[in-house]
């Protein structure tokens, strides 16, 4: 379900060219339609994504309402929202109320996240990673599902021998997920990546 194209990113790749100047926006009579839609079909997950759905202005409301019904709520989340002013406490809020949080970082790679969605978002991102790993998200037993870009609960990886697109998220993964290993073939690639975590080891299949 889109909520609208307003978005604090302007990210090159976006495919529906979100950002911040962006004014387009499901009206608030529709928004208020969705809660009673899901109670009269049945539905049981409600998948909300943007621009940031974050922004609008009922999307707490929307949120709550929701999990009142016992539907799972999907926030497909740009992680830079977390600390935007008038935001820095979504991330409790998205915990509180159990929503599960699909975290985008299109790379591994600092130089090309910044390139794509601006100066300082690789940073960003990972902080968020780890504010939503101290409410609980991607720990496991903890009750809140942090999902950056698939399903996250452990991550041991076995990759080819081509680091493509498809693989970028792998290290976003197993950070998110508080994974100890990952096993590729890439050993290279990983190595020479900016995201340095001593606690994650970089195994060969052999090892």
């Amino acid at each position: 379900m889109n909520l609208g194209y307003r978005c604090n990113q302007a990210c090159s790749h976006c495919h529906v060219d979100a950002g911040p100047t962006r004014t387009e926006a499901m009206d608030g009579d529709t928004l208020s339609l969705i809660p009673k839609v899901l109670a009269a079909r049945g539905l049981g997950c409600l998948d909300l994504t943007g621009g940031a759905p974050e922004l609008h202005p009922q999307f707490r409301e929307l949120v709550v309402a929701a999990r009142r019904l016992g539907v799972e709520v999907i926030d497909r989340c740009n992680l830079t929202i977390l600390s935007e002013p008038g935001q820095e406490d979504l991330a409790r809020f998205l915990a509180g109320q159990g929503v599960t949080v699909v975290a985008s970082l299109p790379c591994y790679s600092a130089a090309n996240v910044d390139l794509q969605r601006g100066s300082g978002v690789f940073a960003r991102s990972i902080t968020a990673l780890r504010q939503l790993n101290d409410l609980g998200y991607g720990q496991p037993g903890r009750g809140a599902t942090l999902a950056p870009g698939s399903v996250c609960a452990a991550v041991v990886a076995k990759l080819g021998r081509y680091f493509d697109e498809a693989d970028n998220h792998v290290l976003e993964l197993a950070i998110a997920a508080g994974a100890k290993v990952i096993v590729t073939h890439n050993l290279a690639d990983f190595v020479r990546s900016e995201l340095r975590f001593p606690e994650l080891r970089i195994l060969t299949p052999a090892q």
